[in-house]
């Protein structure tokens, strides 16, 4: 699991094995924008997420491959998932 927490998302950068579902969780109290999860590369778009809201997305990718991905109303939040 990925949470986005205090503009943040924990941990910034993880290392998964090619099959592996992440699921980013919203645990901001909900007086800022919805965050999203979205693929720099346009891989993969979330909704908007509210507070306690999840959103699921399976790295079948090859060995190797590096997704870069930020939150679209908060472009400052940068994460990094990495398929092994």
């Amino acid at each position: 699991m990925i949470f986005i927490r205090n503009f943040t998302f924990i941990p910034q950068s993880v290392t998964v094995k090619r099959g592996t579902k992440i699921t980013w969780v919203n645990c901001e109290d909900g007086t800022a924008d919805p965050p999203t999860s979205t693929s720099d590369a346009g891989v993969w778009d979330s909704p908007s997420l509210g507070s306690g809201d999840a959103y699921s997305r399976t790295f079948d990718s090859t060995a190797g491959s590096t997704f870069d991905y930020h939150c679209g109303p908060h472009p400052f939040m940068k994460g990094t998932v990495e398929v092994e």
